[in-house]
């Protein structure tokens, strides 16, 4: 579904917002961590961020944050849930998500935005508390549930 279609029937008003939990062979999470300078500094989130008027669809805005965040092109397997948060302004976030075939593929980080990347279990992540970007445990926590049933 084109973008502009898509946002005025899903986005309620708000701002779109895109991302791809991706996981490993070993079904490790990648998390990125916001660079010192920028908003939201030293908080941990999946690759993913606004939706540009040039993305063509939701998925294409997923794909370009996350190569351009990651150096990572790929195509997510599934969607996962979408989830409400407040920053500058009213966002509504879209989150996809992918199983890799390789165990933590390099990852080149946009170093303006994030200043390092990890791989992390769900039990790594809820015992190291980490600090993270806008509350995004309960969608991680699905997307692990995602991959449990892939695995099945």
């Amino acid at each position: 579904m084109p973008l502009e279609k898509f946002v005025s029937q899903r986005c309620d008003g708000r701002d779109p917002v895109a991302g791809i939990c991706i996981f490993d062979k070993n079904h490790r999470i990648l998390l990125l961590k916001r660079h010192p300078h920028c908003s939201r500094a030293g908080e941990w989130e999946p690759p993913g961020g606004r939706s540009d008027e040039t993305d063509p669809t939701i998925l294409e805005s997923a794909h370009r944050e996350t190569k351009e965040e990651t150096g990572l092109k790929l195509q997510p397997d599934a969607f996962v849930c979408e989830v409400d948060f407040d920053g500058s302004k009213a966002y509504r976030k879209f989150n996809f998500a992918t199983i890799l075939n390789e165990v933590t593929p390099l990852v080149a980080l946009k170093e303006d935005e994030h200043c390092d990347a990890k791989w992390y279990t769900l039990d790594e992540i809820e015992e190291s508390r980490l600090k993270m970007s806008m509350d995004q445990l309960p969608t991680l926590r699905e997307a692990f549930e995602w991959v449990k049933y892939q695995a099945l």
